[in-house]
């Protein structure tokens, strides 16, 4: 064959252009590499321990001379069927949330990078490790940073078996393919928390080669069938986005070249599960559907030549001053940069590659229909980038995009992140995590900090079926204290928009963050389809600023419409007054008297619609959900929905202090005839969830109401009652319905004088008696008593919930407890 390779051993090389009419082109030194324009017939390969720049590199120019057909090495190809192999279940993992068997026999030698094993250990989160068991359940990847044990991983994900519905993990001994092996068997798992609403199917089976050497064997991953992709700890929501599995292997033994690989499309959203970019379930090696093979032979992984044209640069190793990436234009049929410092690319194009269909890896170079670019201490910036499969880019700086980009899976991880005005995003999923620890990320709006600013210009670009911002927990990020997602005016198009930025009928648009976000913009999503869909996901609280913030889904005009799911600890939506009071005052707890009042109080201008807007609203919580009357004390507002769903999630492995959620909210929702129902009968339209289990109140605090109805039915602090005295001057009125003043640490709050102008004897409000009954839909505080209960303690319930800023006790309260 006609390949080129040019070593600078003991230091840099400098070359003009170079082309290679029916071969490769590698590239290596110990220092930098400088060359102009690099054209291959198969692939480009660029090493380096220093800078690299170069011109236009492109690969595939050509048919190959004397290659072969490929696969992944000496003996790669499969006899094995498709499909879960019965047997390997002569042991069964505990039903365990993150646990791993003891030591278990192979049946046979395992020459893994070099150590012999014996014996392998079996993680409920989808891997087998060697020397000892693991139990680490967020997949942070299988690349050089990976830190633990020698490692084999079919699916590294939170795997929960413990839900009715799930089946245990089975493992053992037995045969496959004719050959000594052992299997361990993930045949329809759920993931965290005992959710079961989603499955997946896999399995891992270790086959024993030693006919072709001693200590060779094959590691063998079949999948049929894998529907969730993230625990729920993970920032995933209902098993999707977030954190995703991961899938490959490690050595264990940190940053050396060719012990590691992690499948493309790990770690990236939509891409591994069924109807995904990369489906597993649909991976083929060799043939067979749902499997992916590797041969391990004298101790590594084995890779063929022949593979597809890709375009490699890898200057990871590089340590001085000199460490960046630089090239024109890139064309081929996958392209993987590992920089130690910045990347700079002109446009990238992946030509002549099915990216839905990804052929079967390679540990030494990346499968074809990927762009995958790594800057470990810089930024990222590129033109336009053109692929039917994954792009993702990881950059410990900056990631910008200069031109229109499109691709299938989509994954930007950065410090921060440019889309410039003349650039575009599309694909079938983009996933966006901030890296950031400077501040708060801060999403729509204009301008912005010195962390994670995606404004809602740069936002406007992006065109996708789901697109997702996180923001993972990590050193230096604390969850609770003030906001990590900061959400400011941001309008989105839905898939009945003639220009949408949510594609398709289930188009999605989801901030997600380990700790909490705030809103303090108006949010709108336009022109929804019915089952497009908005969604809020913290860790912590969600906090909705009403003085200038608002959001809403909305169908045609402004119809109520598409879907609204908000999921916390606890939510607030008020405004700032009451966020001021909460922290001035230390409520402890939502259900208060003097919270319940300032809640409830009738609006200064009123806004009947309030400041949820949906045709289905979903909220999902463990602490409390507030939502501020916005209306007045007989029509109460604050959220508008044609349907709304409440669940609550107090209790399990995120218990709260008493076991139960505490709801106080106002607002309505439409009736059977399109008119909206008001107060009462709003709160009966309302659809409780414990759990899974609908119409379930157990997982509620008795006290909870919705527009000062309790829950459980029965009384309404809600007076209907319209009669007034013939004269109530503005004093009288002040008192009623202004705001609360006064208040001193836990004293009460103080009734102030007024001048009575009428001639009706009122004699009764100047006594020395007090209101105890509740006035003005919930009341105004400052003409309330503090009830005392049975127990001894004062409020309407015990208090011990956590407040609208307690932030501190939040955090403790709801760190998983593993």
């Amino acid at each position: 064959m006609n390949s080129i390779s040019v070593n600078g051993n003991n230091g840099g090389i400098a070359l003009g252009n170079v082309e290679s009419t029916g071969g490769r082109v590698v590239l290596g030194a110990a220092q930098s590499v400088l060359a102009g324009n690099v054209r291959a017939a198969g692939s480009i390969a660029i090493t380096s321990n220093g800078a690299v720049t170069a011109g236009d590199l492109t690969a595939g120019t050509g048919p190959l001379v004397g290659e072969g057909n490929g696969g992944l090495g000496s003996g790669a190809q499969s006899s094995a069927p498709a499909g879960i192999a019965p047997g390997f279940n002569a042991f069964t993992l505990t039903r365990c949330d993150d646990c791993a068997s003891g030591a278990t026999p192979l049946s046979f030698t395992a020459n893994f990078f070099g150590t012999n094993f014996t014996n392998t250990f079996v993680s409920s989160n989808g891997y087998l490790t060697f020397n000892s068991g693991q139990s680490s359940y967020t997949p942070t990847g299988l690349g050089a940073n990976y830190s633990g044990q020698p490692i084999i991983a079919a699916f590294f994900a939170d795997v929960d078996v413990r839900g009715v519905g799930s089946a245990p993990v089975t493992y053992g001994t037995g045969t496959y393919v004719g050959r000594n092996a052992f299997g361990a068997t993930w045949n329809g798992v759920g993931y965290f928390s005992s959710r079961t609403d989603k499955l997946n199917n896999f399995q891992i089976i270790l086959s024993d080669r030693a006919d072709t050497g001693a200590g060779n064997f094959d590691i063998y991953l079949n999948y049929t069938n894998v529907q969730w992709e993230t625990g729920n700890v993970n920032g995933g929501v209902n098993g999707l986005g977030g954190n995703s599995a991961a899938v490959g292997f490690n050595a264990g033994t940190g940053n050396q070249a060719g012990t590691f690989f992690e499948l493309p499309g790990s770690r990236v959203p939509g891409s591994f599960i069924n109807g995904g970019t990369s489906p597993l379930a649909q991976y083929s090696a060799n043939g067979v559907q749902g499997q992916v093979l590797f041969n391990v032979r004298n101790g590594m992984v084995v890779t063929s030549d022949a593979g597809p044209a890709t375009v490699t640069i890898n200057n990871s190793g590089a340590t001085g001053a000199a460490r960046n990436v630089a090239v024109g234009n890139i064309t081929g049929e996958a392209v993987s940069i590992d920089s130690a410092g910045s990347v700079a690319t002109g446009n990238i194009t992946i030509a002549g590659a099915n990216g839905a269909s990804v052929p079967t890896p390679s540990a030494t170079m990346p499968s074809a229909g990927i762009i995958d670019i790594s800057a470990a201490a810089g930024d990222i910036a590129v033109g336009g980038m053109s692929n039917t499969g994954i792009i993702s880019l990881d950059a410990a700086g900056n990631i910008t995009i200069n031109g229109a980009s499109s691709g299938g899976a989509i994954s930007f991880a950065s410090n921060d992140i440019t889309i410039g005005a003349n650039a575009s995003v599309t694909g079938q999923t983009i996933n966006l995590l901030s890296r950031s620890t400077t501040g708060p990320a801060m999403l729509g709006g204009t301008g912005g900090n010195n962390a994670y600013v995606l404004d809602a210009a740069e936002i406007s670009r992006l065109r996708a079926g789901s697109i997702a911002f996180s923001q993972p927990e990590s050193e230096g990020r604390v969850p609770g204290g003030d906001a990590q997602v900061i959400v400011r005016d941001l309008t989105l198009i839905g898939s009945a928009g003639a220009t949408p930025n949510l594609i398709g009928a289930e188009g999605s648009f989801t901030i997600s963050s380990p700790g909490s976000i705030r809103v303090i913009g108006n949010v709108r999503l336009n022109d929804a389809g019915a089952d497009n869909l908005l969604s809020f996901a913290a860790g912590d609280s969600f906090d909705l600023v009403t003085d200038a913030g608002s959001v809403g889904v909305f169908g045609t005009g402004n119809a109520l419409g598409g879907r609204l799911s908000i999921f916390a600890s606890d939510m607030t939506v008020a405004d700032q007054a009451l966020f001021d009071l909460a922290a001035r005052t230390d409520f402890d707890d939502v259900t208060a008297p003097e919270v319940i009042a300032a809640i409830g109080r009738p609006a200064a201008r009123t806004r009947p619609e309030g400041y949820l807007q949906a045709g289905n609203l979903d909220l999902v919580a463990r602490d409390f959900i507030a939502i501020q009357n916005s209306g007045t004390a007989q029509l109460a507002g604050g959220f508008s929905a044609n349907n709304l769903t409440i669940t609550s999630l107090a209790g399990g492995r995120e218990q709260t202090i008493d076991n139960s959620l505490n709801v106080v909210i106002y607002g309505r929702v439409t009736g059977p005839t399109g008119d909206f129902l008001t107060n009462q009968a709003t709160r009966d339209a309302i659809t409780f969830v414990t759990g899974e289990s609908s119409g379930d109140l157990t997982g509620f605090s008795a006290p909870s109401v919705v527009n000062g109805c309790v829950i459980g039915g029965g009384a309404c602090s809600t007076s209907n009652d319209t009669a007034t005295p013939a004269t109530i001057v503005a004093s009288i009125r002040d008192l009623v319905d202004g705001p609360l003043s006064g208040q001193q640490g836990d004293q009460a709050f103080s009734v102030p004088s007024v001048q009575i102008e009428t001639g009706v004897d009122l004699s009764a409000l100047t006594t020395s008696s007090i209101i105890t009954e509740p006035v003005a839909s919930a009341g105004n505080a400052s003409l309330w008593q503090s009830a005392t209960l049975s127990d001894g303690s004062s409020g309407l319930i015990q208090s011990g919930r956590r407040g609208l800023d307690n932030a501190p006790q939040r955090k403790k309260l709801r760190e998983k407890r593993r």
